[in-house]
């Protein structure tokens, strides 16, 4: 009978690939305040957002490209954040920053559309002060829309346009404040309408 190498390993000791899985480290989680992303050929997915965009942030001249004021403010606001960070800046007080997003410049408004499709998809319906911010938000779409858009762009505000005006209830019960934010909305929807007649 054979004498055992000396580099063989006895049946009792396991490799590290063949170690039970509970003895791996645990890979640490995201940080809170990460946007994790998923590679996709139209873009990134960012967590927490239903709409794709680029991983590379808008730059100073995105926001503002013909040197004004009020499109410095909104870069001085938004400029450099996640998506994620512009969302929650955005909800600690919506009637403020959505007149940022009427200033933007396209790029950066086109990059940061998804935290208004991601507010109009969260309001609760028993806030009755969400009217308001709906009805502007419509009207800042309407603003934005005087700028050529991307075919991606034009398609994702037809879509938020559509849900709006299918659930005025959401953002108003009464029928007043219902017709006010429609307003905003239906005057987005002609500017898209007229947008792709080019």
């Amino acid at each position: 009978m054979s004498e055992p190498r000396n580099d063989e390993k006895p049946n009792d000791e396991k490799s590290d690939d063949e170690k039970p899985n509970d003895e791996q480290p645990d890979p640490e989680p995201p940080q809170d305040d990460e946007d994790v992303e998923i590679a996709d050929p139209s873009g990134v997915k960012h967590s927490g957002f239903d709409l794709r965009r680029p991983a590379e942030l808008p730059t100073e001249y995105d926001f503002n490209p013909r040197g004004g004021r009020a499109p410095a403010a909104a870069w001085e606001t938004f400029g450099n954040l996640t998506l994620r960070k512009a969302y929650r800046l955005f909800r600690t007080d919506p009637e403020t920053y959505e007149e940022q997003f009427a200033h933007m410049g396209i790029a950066a408004f086109d990059y940061y559309f998804p935290v208004i499709h991601r507010y109009l998809h969260e309001v609760d319906p028993r806030d009755q002060d969400d009217h308001r911010e709906a009805r502007a938000l419509g009207y800042t779409i309407a603003v934005q829309l005087n700028e050529p858009i991307e075919p991606r762009l034009h398609a994702e505000i037809s879509d938020l346009v559509k849900h709006v005006l299918a659930n005025l209830k959401d953002y108003a019960q009464n029928k007043a404040k219902q017709r006010q934010v429609a307003g905003g909305w239906k005057r987005a929807e002609r500017k898209l309408r007229k947008s792709a007649r080019g």
